[in-house]
């Protein structure tokens, strides 16, 4: 991996650009990894004006439809100067590299699968920049996607269903509804991006963060 200095703090041109890091959170299991696959599968353009930013995680990779890179804890221990964003939560490892940086710089918007109990760190690593988008769903949703993946015990699930009660009160730009089918859920994030990437970087976290639900979408 290349040898690149975070900029933790961009500068008033920076922050003047179009160029966005969409910061997409919400529990797991809530369907960030679908909907970032499905996002990829649109037309050329929107693929063309955003960087979808792979994740390092010390889990190895089980080929279904997250799409990490495996990177064991004595890697992370090496490589920690590598990382824009670094933390660690369900007794694993993750990181973005530095590679978002540089894509930004370079003019082309970035989608992320972020952390909410990171977004203190985000905030300081990409600045104005920065709009979080809230992926939501209920707990008995959530409960059924985590049961269905099969990668959780039953105990390792209730964690998981605790801390989404936790992270709730989360100040976001966007609020997607992801209860019903993925493809409702893209065409309402797909709507937010076009309407970000399309116009000046907004004061960030709107006070009242817009929802988009699937009767939004024609």
């Amino acid at each position: 991996m290349s040898s690149i200095k975070p900029t933790r703090e961009p500068t008033k041109t920076q922050a003047q650009g179009q160029t966005q890091l969409l910061y997409l959170i919400g529990p797991s299991g809530a369907g960030k990894d679908s909907l970032i696959n499905w996002l990829k599968q649109q037309p050329q353009a929107i693929a063309d004006a955003i960087y979808f930013a792979p994740r390092y995680i010390s889990r190895p990779t089980d080929n279904g439809i997250e799409q990490h890179i495996y990177l064991d804890a004595d890697g992370f221990g090496q490589q920690r100067h590598q990382f824009a964003m670094y933390w660690q939560a369900n007794g694993y490892h993750y990181g973005i590299h530095q590679e978002v940086l540089v894509r930004l710089q370079q003019g082309q918007s970035v989608v992320i699968n972020g952390s909410r109990a990171e977004l203190t760190q985000a905030q300081r690593v990409f600045g104005e920049r920065l709009k979080v988008v809230l992926l939501s769903v209920c707990d008995t949703t959530l409960a059924q996607r985590l049961q269905q993946r099969g990668r959780e015990t039953s105990q390792q699930i209730t964690a998981r269903l605790t801390r989404h009660r936790r992270y709730q009160d989360v100040n976001a730009d966007a609020i997607i509804d992801n209860n019903h089918s993925l493809e409702d859920a893209g065409k309402q994030l797909l709507k937010y991006i076009e309407g970000v990437i399309a116009k000046d970087t907004e004061p960030q976290h709107q006070q009242n963060a817009p929802l988009f639900t699937s009767s939004d979408i024609p």
